[in-house]
């Protein structure tokens, strides 16, 4: 839900999409299979969306999560704060990062004009996934912008981060 109101989100504010999905050897695949169904639905009705799907799948062999592991069990039902401890993919989202940055400045280099990276992190995900937090968000940007040339062309953009579920709902009807 969260992925698809941002796609919805950016659409309706005009933005030029190149959406990436990845492959990191998640149980869910679906997520992925949906993505592109909803791609192609935008495409459809004449919006120009790029979407790459990045295969990472290697990660869960060395990642510990019930995301990724056969020998771990996603839990069912209502998440409580330990049930969902056992989602974390460890610096899943620093590892998607990396990819993100590397393809905004390359897309700069291409297009010659600023890029907005767009994610769906949300306040209901900061009580288990503290790279869901902006303090994350901001230390992950500083290590970026350290190490790359022309990092100042990439900007964050992130309309969900104080909000929950419901607002990401909302945002994408």
């Amino acid at each position: 839900m969260d992925s698809t109101s941002l796609l919805i989100h950016l659409i309706k504010n005009n933005y030029s999409v190149f959406a990436i999905s990845f492959n990191y050897g998640q149980k869910h695949f679906i997520e992925i299979e949906k993505a592109c169904k909803n791609v192609e639905y935008f495409k459809k009705k004449g919006y120009d969306i790029n979407h790459e799907i990045i295969d990472i799948s290697d990660c869960s062999k060395i990642l510990d999560s019930s995301l990724t592991s056969n020998d771990s069990i996603i839990p069912k039902g209502f998440y409580m704060e330990e049930s969902m401890k056992e989602t974390v993919v460890p610096n899943r989202n620093s590892i998607f990062m990396s990819f993100l940055f590397g393809y905004s400045l390359t897309l700069y280099k291409k297009f010659k004009k600023n890029i907005s990276l767009s994610l769906g992190v949300h306040s209901g995900d900061h009580a288990i996934y503290p790279d869901c937090r902006q303090e994350f968000r901001d230390a992950d940007y500083k290590a970026f912008a350290e190490g790359n040339w022309g990092a100042d062309k990439v900007t964050y953009l992130t309309p969900y981060l104080y909000g929950d579920k419901y607002t990401i709902l909302k945002d994408g009807l």
